[in-house]
């Protein structure tokens, strides 16, 4: 009923772009540009079209190979597939998934894993839903986020305003009047900015950091195709604070935030944050994602999200689709074993 073909070229992948009847985090994640970037960094990808006996076109998908423990391999969809769900039977859902997992297995792939970019609460691949086809939630922790929250643009700069809390309003101004000088590029000179401001960051709050690479590479690439920025925050011509953004389709979505550890007391992430709101209205963005928010994940970082407002999204949890039968049953019987 439905088979799914391997293509390479951004116009025979750009030919389908389901639409969104509302705001859905993450679909730069499968843009070309996106996928592209993952195999300039070494990543092998399938971008894939899903059609049907006739040749009608219902879908696509960016497919990133994984290879983990026993030399398996596992094809994983971030915020994907793009379908159009919300007018696709539960039928030709089940044959698409089914096509999609016969793809997998062909191609040695243990399991198929997925963000669906559906919302939680509106979830089509619950217990039964779809005939046939059998989703687990995965067991790994999610590489992406399961909250965000979002700005919508349409409304004017003050009403933007009115919905911050008064906390956000004044840091805002109070940057301003310390002078703050805010620039925006990709150049490598951007980029050594945002890698050394991101590993005083990282250090301060104990996360851990991608590879100088992976970023050379995602700045090298995307922002050579048009879709990554990232904004500065200068004091008397000291970088002091660095944005990471991501301008795909619709939406503007902050990807990686970074700030000194000196003067902090400048609010400079306030500024970075309200000088690109204020550019993404004006150049037609309809949504601002803040990509991620969990005040129990990361409260700090949440709490400053929520003070600009907004409203909270929360999708459908990471799911996975038995593409081997026995060995996908091992598999997840040692991660249970093993807590992991």
């Amino acid at each position: 009923m439905f088979h799914v073909k391997r293509v390479e070229k951004k116009k025979q992948y750009e030919v389908f772009l389901a639409a969104a009847p509302e705001f859905m985090g993450g679909r730069f994640l499968q843009s070309y540009e996106w996928g592209e970037f993952l195999r300039q960094a070494g990543h092998p990808v399938d971008r894939v079209l899903i059609k049907d006996g006739d040749g009608k076109l219902w879908g696509r998908a960016t497919l990133v190979w994984t290879r983990f423990f026993w030399g398996a391999r596992y094809a994983y969809c971030a915020f994907g597939p793009e379908l159009d769900y919300k007018n696709t039977s539960k039928k030709n859902l089940t044959f698409i998934f089914k096509a999609l997992g016969q793809f997998t297995r062909l191609e040695g792939g243990m399991f198929f894993r997925f963000n669906p970019p559906v919302l939680k609460t509106g979830d089509v691949f619950s217990a039964g839903e779809l005939e046939e086809v059998c989703f687990w939630e995965s067991q790994a922790k999610s590489r992406q986020v399961e909250q965000t929250l979002y700005l919508e643009l349409g409304a004017g700069e003050q009403e933007l305003l009115a919905q911050m809390k008064s906390k956000t309003r004044y840091n805002i101004r109070l940057a301003r009047k310390k002078g703050l000088e805010v620039a925006v590029g990709f150049s490598k000179k951007e980029l050594g900015v945002f890698l050394g401001l991101a590993k005083q960051t990282s250090k301060r709050n104990r996360f851990d950091l991608h590879a100088d690479a992976y970023y050379e590479k995602m700045v090298q690439t995307l922002g050579r195709l048009g879709i990554l920025r990232i904004w500065t925050a200068s004091f008397s011509g000291q970088p002091i604070a660095a944005n990471l953004m991501i301008y795909y389709k619709d939406t503007v979505t902050y990807l990686h935030g970074a700030s000194s550890d000196e003067h902090r007391g400048l609010m400079a992430p306030y500024l970075l944050h309200w000088q690109a709101i204020k550019q993404a209205r004006e150049q037609g963005f309809k949504y601002y994602d803040f990509w991620g928010a969990d005040e129990k994940k990361w409260p700090g970082v949440t709490r400053f999200k929520l003070g600009f407002g907004g409203k909270t999204q929360r999708f459908a949890p990471t799911l996975e689709m038995d593409t081997s039968g026995l060995k996908y049953k091992i598999y997840r019987f040692s991660r249970t074993v093993l807590g992991k």
